[in-house]
């Protein structure tokens, strides 16, 4: 057998976030929490990045309406029309912001401050087909997030059709193996 090659690899990563610093307010507490969460919670990450969107074109049509009011030759219905479209993305940023904060509130019910403890009970599976799983933990003023992910890769057994035996893979498939861990956690895609 190749000795360039692996039975079964796995690749393990942990990442640390901190919880709670000591003195931090509530919303750097919610931005920690926000930060970890988003790892796992694929659809936490995406509000987010559409609240971000939000609040950017918002600024942008409130500096418009800025510009326009300072110029003596303004239109009073452009006017209105912006303020209309302002005030429908205030409404949306605030509605989506609401949304994000209770989901972020039930997260923070699951966590303990001072004890070590398993955040969800189990882990969480990567979606089929792929091998490999979350476990979200707290330790202390810590949160921890252990990812595994084997890349199983399985040929038929020639002795027996019932069985089947891993793949040799080439060291090569450990970099891939990160690269499948980059896409389902939004922290390693900033790396």
């Amino acid at each position: 057998m190749d000795e360039n090659r692996l039975i079964y690899p796995n690749l393990n990563l942990f990442l640390y976030d901190v919880c709670s610093g000591l003195g931090e307010q509530r919303e750097r507490l919610q931005d920690n929490r926000l930060r970890f969460w988003s790892r796992i919670k694929p659809e936490l990450n995406s509000a987010c990045q559409t609240l971000h969107d939000i609040n950017h074109k918002r600024n942008k049509k409130k500096a418009e309406l800025e510009e326009k009011q300072k110029s003596n030759t303004f239109n009073q219905a452009e006017l209105l029309d912006l303020q209309e479209q302002i005030d429908r993305l205030n409404s949306t940023a605030i509605d989506l912001k609401e949304k994000i904060d209770i989901q972020l509130e039930e997260f923070a019910g699951w966590e303990d401050r001072g004890r070590d403890l398993q955040l969800l009970g189990d882990a969480i599976d990567f979606p089929s087909p792929l091998d490999g799983y979350y476990d979200p933990v707290q330790l202390g003023d810590t949160y921890g997030l252990l990812v595994n992910y084997s890349g199983k890769k399985v040929i038929p057994n020639k002795d027996s059709n019932s069985h089947e035996v891993p793949a040799a893979q080439s060291v090569q498939t450990l970099s891939e193996l990160r690269d499948t861990i980059a896409q389902h956690i939004a922290f390693l895609n900033e790396m």
